[in-house]
């Protein structure tokens, strides 16, 4: 696995290289999934660079209005270097500020791009290399409750559509493709326990190993854990099979995102053991007394 230093390293060196543009006004940061403890070995170098204004001359490989990337590999490193605006950063921090979080007649999927999201969570986590102060000023622009809050009703969101699909699916005997939606349905009902504990990495890839390092934290989660896994891994290759699977797939499902959504109604703020305490809740309603990870 790669560690941050080498990742530090390796995004220092870059800057030194001049294989990143960086001008006299700008503030510079490392990030991604090796901070987030979730890397390895190849994982990419992601370089951040909050600029008054990219010039029309910095190397890019896709551009937008006050965002581009510039990606390449050196010394068989993959580099994916992030050019924000900070016009387009104050526009950010606002639009999470505003976002209406409490309106249930407001469909927020894809208020946020993946790209805004990840970049906010990747902020959170970083470490400065360029002007560290207006790195961290940066970062206190967002709200990190909020992130969160918006990725668990975003959940909710995917979560009730993947129901209804395998619902529909089941009905009209496609039992195939209702056991993969009835799957994303436990995923779903996981990403919700994930943000209501506070994580504001959204990223689905790393779905089961911010499940597991979540669990290994308290008492509670394993047999949480080991049955998500079961139905992660486990869609049965027989149609026969499929009916059970389906049913016991959706119960649990139903019931992880039942105890959350109660556990959210009764708490307005998040606290240092709310993960913790979501999953002894989690874990007690499908399995009885909570039970220590080995």
């Amino acid at each position: 696995m790669r560690s941050a230093e080498e990742a530090i390293s390796l995004a220092t060196g870059a800057i030194r290289d001049h294989l990143i543009t960086v001008g006299p006004d700008d503030c510079v940061w490392v990030s991604g999934s090796t901070f987030d403890g979730l890397g390895h070995a190849t994982s990419d170098v992601d370089v951040f660079v909050a600029t008054p204004a990219i010039a029309s001359t910095t190397p890019t490989t896709r551009r937008h209005n006050g965002f581009a990337v510039h990606a390449f590999i050196d010394t068989r490193t993959r580099f994916d270097i992030e050019y924000w605006e900070f016009g387009c950063l104050r526009g950010l921090a606002e639009k999470l500020a505003t976002v209406p979080l409490d309106d249930p007649d407001v469909n927020l999927v894809n208020w946020f791009s993946k790209w805004e999201t990840e970049f906010i969570h990747r902020l959170f986590i970083c470490v400065p290399l360029v002007n560290a102060d207006a790195v961290r000023e940066l970062r206190d622009m967002f709200d990190r409750t909020r992130l969160a809050r918006y990725l668990y009703d975003t959940a909710l969101h995917f979560y009730d559509n993947s129901y209804d699909d395998c619902i529909g699916m089941l009905e009209a005997g496609q039992l195939e493709s209702a056991a993969i939606q009835a799957r994303c349905v436990a995923g779903y009902a996981i990403d919700a326990l994930l943000a209501a504990s506070g994580s504001t990495s959204a990223q689905e890839k790393f779905r089961p190993e911010r499940f597991k390092r979540m669990v290994r934290q308290c008492a509670g989660g394993g047999r949480l854990f080991a049955r998500y896994w079961e139905i992660e891994a486990g869609v049965p290759a027989t149609t026969a099979a499929l009916g059970s699977y389906i049913r016991d797939t959706l119960a649990y499902g139903e019931q992880v995102l039942g105890v959350v959504q109660d556990a959210v109604l009764a708490r307005s703020e998040a606290d240092g053991q709310r993960g913790a305490v979501l999953l002894d809740e989690v874990s007690a309603k499908l399995f009885g007394a909570p039970q220590a990870v080995e």
